[in-house]
């Protein structure tokens, strides 16, 4: 019984190492494979990064010596540089004074046009306050030409008032005491006057109840 126990142990050992040695196995060829893989990459861009170079190689090499002034170009140097830059730097100046001096007549023009309108703004300005100013002052004129007549129809109210009052005054004296009354010569040729001789164009002298004389 024992032995069976220790030879099936030992048989899930060896299964065990087995598995062991086939995943170690497994795992060795799987980074070989990317090893490889990574290398042929590798070569695949060292392979166009040459070819791009070397497509370009004698176009690069012929630039880099011109920049570098290895070739005389006496096209550039007798024609363009002698010749028709100068021409040209001139042609630009003239052609940039025109510019500023077409630049400059709209400016003129809009500021000439700014100032009229100012100028038509200020004159339309002072015209409305003068006329409102005028319309203000024929207003208060006729304020108080109306405040004048109100005054005027106050007092002319008043004048009938007193006089409608004084008038009855005379007629209750009348009434009370003149036709009750000893009627006497000197009385009788005396006109009767308020207190104030108020309406008499004659020296009067006044007392209470009428005129003493």
């Amino acid at each position: 019984m024992l032995a069976a126990e220790v030879t099936d142990i030992q048989r899930m050992e060896g299964q065990e190492a087995k598995k062991l040695a086939d995943f170690e196995k497994l795992k060795n060829n799987q980074r070989e494979k990317k090893k490889n893989k990574q290398l042929a990459h590798k070569k695949v861009v060292a392979r166009q990064v040459a070819k791009s170079y070397l497509a370009n190689l004698r176009e690069n090499a012929f630039q880099h010596l011109s920049a570098v002034s290895f070739y005389t170009n006496t096209f550039k140097i007798d024609v363009l540089d002698n010749d028709v830059v100068p021409w040209l730097h001139d042609r630009a100046f003239e052609f940039i004074q025109d510019l500023e001096v077409q630049d400059s007549v709209p400016s003129s023009l809009i500021l000439d046009h700014l100032v009229s309108e100012e100028q038509e703004h200020i004159l339309t300005v002072q015209a409305e306050k003068d006329r409102k100013q005028k319309l203000r002052e024929e207003e208060e004129k006729e304020a108080a030409i109306k405040l004048e007549a109100k005054n005027a129809r106050r007092a002319a109210r008043e004048e009938k008032r007193r006089k409608e009052e004084l008038a009855k005054l005379r007629a209750e004296i009348e009434s009370n005491f003149i036709t009750k009354g000893t009627s006497l010569s000197i009385i009788e040729n005396q006109e009767l006057a308020g207190v104030d001789g108020y309406g008499e164009s004659r020296p009067i002298v006044g007392g209470i109840g009428g005129v003493l004389g």
